[in-house]
């Protein structure tokens, strides 16, 4: 093959590689199909080096699932590129035996190609069958997933091709380039710019789109009446119990008045009940669909509010997402994190570059594995059975000192111990394992799933989840970085040994408990002379804040903070510090913290750790003369 023959390959297979990608994305546009970028970049994330990893982001931050998908999809056109080269050989080597630049050659070996791909290569590499987002694909769907883009690969190939190829002269003379010869050369030159120009155009939209993809609410129309945090009716509140307990773990908490609220047992009544929610709630131990632990004391709330609080030291306590400060709390300044993060403000953290969108009505969670009697839930199952609200803290692993992911939110749905129980555990039980829409893997130990702060969540501040957050439901394991709170649930299955989760088999924490965290969200970055007004939040998980200290000379001196109550044990405390400047010039605040039992917080800054960053929170202040 000539130098000229060899580019015209190599340029007819770098066309048909954009019409490929181009049909994959559009095929994720339209029918929510992962593409095989998507779909590859699991396998690339798994065998990248932690450090490496961690080194990605810290360098170019969350733009680094963005530039890995477009790498990867660079990659494909330059292996599509390759593929025009090898084709246009075979197709000299075999002339006159086989036309491999017929379209009906092309299509097939484009068809085979996509199918052996999808179906033999990527299995091969632990990659799953082509399947849409929105709750798998029938097997004839998915084989249409993997034939298209092959097809158009195949039949854009050789169209190419035979573009590529210089015309036969004919007998009659050409008349220059508007003549009879001329205007057929420009029609199969412009049809050749036309073909790759269209795929590169579709390409760019695509990813333009899939790149700042930003999902909204659950499916309009698709979403059951849910129990409010703030509603008057029955509500349910978890109370931590120890794990051996036998009872499940909910106390009914109803407003007595408009200024106080008292948690009382009670019972739901499962006759009406759809069959899996009947089962779920006639199937705990004893019959009983609800504990009895002793009520808690009657509380004050702020005037005006309508939430619900438990002041027992164990109580989890729950609050309306626009529950006023509490009035014994010190004065928190303006500037500090709200005690209930909104949900747009919430941070978003994903291994997917698209999120799956699913539907409430198709939805179904099975309960599969080591338990005496599986079920499968759906959504009018979850939403029916008595609700509990549970105010937690989540935050992502990759969080830096100080760093903005992390928020608190009143989160409802069910102990997972309710429904775990129901379905009657068998003794080899050690691990609970959790899979989600888009092949996401978590686990965790039976006796965290068992802890009364471990739930099946369908609502985030008194609204259905977003499809973002996770809806129809994902899980809520207070006390644990976020990846161990998986989103987009279709399976839970008991197991006896610690299964691999996605990213322990990437380098992380298998367990992920939270590092202490501080954060100085106060004063302004400029303040005039004078006392100034600082403050923040503080986390430790499930182990509690018990006191705060401020710094603005290096650690030489510390200046103690007051604390404001927590929402519950497993949310971020606010606090609140007076500090006098000595002088003016620019300062920077940090801030400690120690937990309930006196462990302090690592003073080492450690970013994008393995098992999550430490560090004391920062703040550079400005004091003017």
């Amino acid at each position: 093959m000539g130098k000229k023959v060899v580019l015209r390959a190599l340029v007819t297979g770098c066309g048909a590689g954009l019409v490929l990608t181009a049909t994959m994305l559009a095929l994720r546009l339209w029918v929510e199909a992962p593409s095989f970028p998507e779909r590859i970049a699991d396998n690339v994330l798994l065998l990248i080096p932690q450090a490496l990893f961690s080194a990605g982001l810290d360098r170019f931050g969350f733009a680094a699932k963005p530039l890995l998908f477009v790498g990867i999809v660079t990659a494909q056109v330059a292996l599509a590129s390759l593929g025009g080269l090898l084709y246009g050989a075979l197709a000299i080597l075999l002339a006159g035996r086989i036309d491999l630049t017929s379209p009906a050659v092309g299509g097939a070996g484009g068809i085979l190609l996509g199918v052996g791909i999808d179906f033999v290569v990527l299995p091969a590499l632990g990659t799953g069958y082509p399947a849409t987002t929105t709750g798998g694909a029938t097997f004839p769907a998915a084989l249409a997933l993997a034939a298209l883009p092959g097809l158009a690969y195949g039949l854009a190939l050789v169209a190419l091709l035979r573009l590529a190829t210089p015309p036969r002269p004919r007998r009659e003379p050409l008349t220059g380039a508007f003549g009879v010869g001329g205007a057929r050369i420009a029609r199969r030159r412009a049809f050749a710019l036309f073909l790759p120009g269209l795929g590169a155009l579709i390409t760019i939209v695509a990813l333009r789109r899939l790149i700042g993809w930003s999902g909204g609410g659950p499916p309009p129309g698709n979403v059951a009446q849910l129990p409010s945090a703030t509603a008057t009716r029955t509500a349910t509140t978890a109370v931590p119990t120890p794990v051996s307990s036998a009872a499940p773990l909910l106390a009914t908490v109803a407003p007595t008045a408009a200024t106080t609220a008292t948690a009382t047992p009670t019972a739901p009544a499962t006759a009406s009940l759809p069959p899996a929610a009947r089962a779920i709630a006639g199937n705990l131990p004893n019959g009983a669909a609800t504990a009895a632990p002793a009520p808690s004391p009657t509380v004050p709330l702020a005037p005006g509010t309508t939430h619900t609080a438990v002041t027992t030291p164990t109580a989890l306590a729950t609050r309306a997402p626009t529950a006023a400060p509490i009035p014994e709390g010190p004065a928190i300044p303006a500037g500090v994190a709200p005690q209930i993060t909104p949900t747009a403000e919430f941070y978003l953290i994903s291994k997917n570059l698209i999120d799956p969108t699913l539907k409430a009505e198709g939805w179904q969670l099975a309960i599969t594995g080591l338990v005496a009697r599986p079920q499968t839930l759906r959504q009018a199952d979850l939403l029916l059975l008595p609700p509990t609200h549970l105010a937690a803290t989540l935050e992502c692993i990759s969080n830096e000192p100080g760093g903005t992911l992390i928020g608190t939110a009143v989160w409802t749905g069910v102990p997972l111990r309710t429904i775990l129980t129901s379905a009657a555990i068998q003794d080899r039980a050690t691990h609970v394992v959790f899979v989600c829409a888009d092949d996401y893997v978590e686990r965790l130990p039976l006796e965290q799933a068992l802890d009364p702060a471990t739930m099946l969540v369908y609502a985030m501040n008194d609204a259905p989840l977003t499809a973002r957050h996770g809806f129809p439901a994902r899980l809520i394991a207070a006390g644990r970085y976020g990846m161990k709170n998986p989103k987009w649930l279709t399976r839970i299955e008991l197991v006896d040994g610690a299964a691999p989760s996605y990213w322990s088999q990437r380098g992380w924490d298998p367990d992920a408990p939270v590092q202490v965290f501080t954060r100085v969200d106060a004063p302004p970055r400029t303040v005039a002379p004078g006392p100034v007004s600082v403050g923040g939040v503080a986390y430790a998980g499930d182990r509690g804040i018990s006191r705060v200290e401020i710094s603005a000379d290096g650690g030489a001196t510390w200046l103690p903070a007051a604390l404001e109550p927590a929402l519950s044990p497993v949310t971020w405390v606010r606090w609140a510090a007076r500090w006098t400047p000595p002088r003016p010039g620019t300062y920077t605040l940090a801030a400690r913290a120690v937990e309930a039992d006196g462990t302090p917080q690592v003073a080492v800054t450690r970013t994008l750790n393995a098992r999550g960053s430490t560090g004391y929170g920062r703040r550079d202040v400005t004091v003017t003369p």
